[in-house]
């Protein structure tokens, strides 16, 4: 999204769109409080000073790429070739973050987690 507010960023390694469709239930839920309420739908209501109102929810679509703009693309994959220190791990769960006083040094993490609704019995 572009923009020229302060309430938001633009120049970060994230990108945020509008997208290019909208579904008839959005619409309708729109229209529904508008109807009910008198909520009016605006551009933006994340901008700290819009009350009672509907927006169309913001996407992590880059509108550049057409592609989800996610946190590891935009953090970890750049920096996994020059980064020593980082170690990515895949299908583990993080028990606990290991500290020495307020820094943090290490994780204790378990491998190959399966969440409690999928285990099998």
């Amino acid at each position: 999204m572009e923009g020229d507010d302060e309430t938001h960023g633009y120049e970060g390694p994230l990108h945020v769109s509008r997208g290019g469709s909208s579904s008839a239930l959005a619409e309708e839920f729109i229209e529904g409080a508008r109807t009910l309420y008198g909520w009016e739908s605006v551009v933006d209501s994340e901008d700290f000073k819009t009350l009672n109102c509907t927006s169309r929810w913001a996407k992590w679509i880059d509108p550049r790429t057409g592609k989800r703009s996610d946190a590891a693309h935009g953090y970890v994959h750049p920096i996994l070739d020059t980064q020593d220190n980082l170690h990515l791990l895949l299908e583990s769960k993080v028990v606990r973050v290991v500290f020495e006083g307020m820094k943090a040094v290490g994780v204790e993490y378990v491998k190959k987690y399966v969440p409690c609704s999928t285990r099998l019995m």
